[in-house]
């Protein structure tokens, strides 16, 4: 944990070091690494206390996996909203459900070699933040339903309605901040949701892997 953050530190100057002094920009590659070392940081300092606080127990194998599939997921994805960021791409299409005229715009992987369009193609960059938003919206429904369907009690039930209520809270500030063209204080508030989004699916995980089977 000390070393993350000393490391965070070290992530912060080199993130400073490609911009901000001419141009009032960084690079995303840069950006994302120092937002995803800080959602690690704080992750790891959530799953530490979450630990103080139970007794270990038998897990739950087949939910507890699921659940940190999704843990696994919702990072991802909040590393793609950092490129999101970083490339100013939310700005490229401020439609929803369509992307402009369309649900797959013209123009995706169109840099060469093709990968590079993730990380660099401001459309691809929107289309992926959005597709990995689709994929969570369904895995954590279904993830909820078949939770919900083993009767299971205590922390773990409280949890798994906390995710879908910040799942619903994440989903509804991402359409705002695409419609209403990036205003900086909903912006901000979906990427609170989006570490609270996470603090719930760790704290499933948890909850799952300290209950009784």
């Amino acid at each position: 944990m000390l070393l993350l953050g000393g490391g965070q530190g070290l992530l912060g100057w080199y993130m400073v070091k490609s911009g901000l002094v001419d141009n009032p920009d960084v690079s995303q590659y840069r950006l994302t690494a120092h937002l995803g070392n800080a959602v690690l940081i704080f992750g790891f300092i959530w799953w530490t206390a979450l630990g103080l606080l139970s007794t270990p127990k038998p897990q739950q194998a087949g939910l507890n996996s699921f659940a940190y599939v999704l843990s696994g997921l919702i990072f991802l994805m909040i590393l793609s909203g950092g490129l999101v960021a970083g490339t100013n791409a939310g700005h490229a299409y401020s439609t929803w459900p369509l992307m402009g005229d369309s649900f797959i715009p013209a123009g995706l992987y169109s840099l060469q070699p093709a990968w590079l369009s993730a990380f660099e193609d401001i459309t691809t960059i929107q289309f992926n933040h959005r597709i990995f938003a689709y994929v969570i919206v369904a895995l954590v429904l279904t993830f909820a339903a078949k939770a919900l369907k083993t009767d299971i009690q205590g922390p773990a039930r409280i949890g798994i309605f906390a995710l879908v209520g910040f799942l619903i809270l994440q989903v509804t500030l991402g359409i705002s901040t695409l419609i209403f063209y990036m205003p900086v204080p909903v912006a901000a508030a979906h990427q609170v949701g989006a570490v609270a989004l996470l603090s719930a699916s760790l704290f499933v995980s948890h909850s799952l892997a300290n209950s009784a089977e």
